[in-house]
C-alpha cells in the first residue's frame, strides 16, 4: 500500500526543508562535537508519536563528523 510519505524526497521538498530550518533559526552546530557539516538523509523515517496513537514521519539530518542524528516531524515541516 502507497502513501503520501514513501520514497524519496523531492528537490522541491529539499528548497521547502531548507527554508523551514532557517525560518526557525535552528542551529546547526552540532551539539556533541560542534561541527557545522549536515546531511539530510533522502527518505524519511517513521517513528512511534509521544503519545502512542500511532507513527508520524521524520527528516533526519545527520552530522558528517560524529553522526549525530536529529529527527524533524515531517508534517509539522509540512512536507506532503
Amino acid at each position: 500500500m502507497s502513501n503520501k510519505y514513501e520514497g524519496h524526497i523531492s528537490k522541491e521538498n529539499l528548497t521547502k526543508i531548507e527554508s523551514w530550518l532557517q525560518g526557525k533559526g535552528i542551529n546547526r552546530e552540532c551539539g556533541f562535537c560542534n561541527e557545522n557539516e549536515w546531511t539530510i538523509k533522502d527518505n524519511l523515517v517513521w517513528s512511534w508519536a509521544p503519545d502512542n496513537s500511532g507513527k508520524v514521519p521524520e527528516l533526519l539530518m545527520v552530522c558528517l563528523n560524529c553522526g549525530n542524528t536529529m529527527h524533524f516531524n515531517a508534517v509539522v515541516m509540512g512536507l506532503k
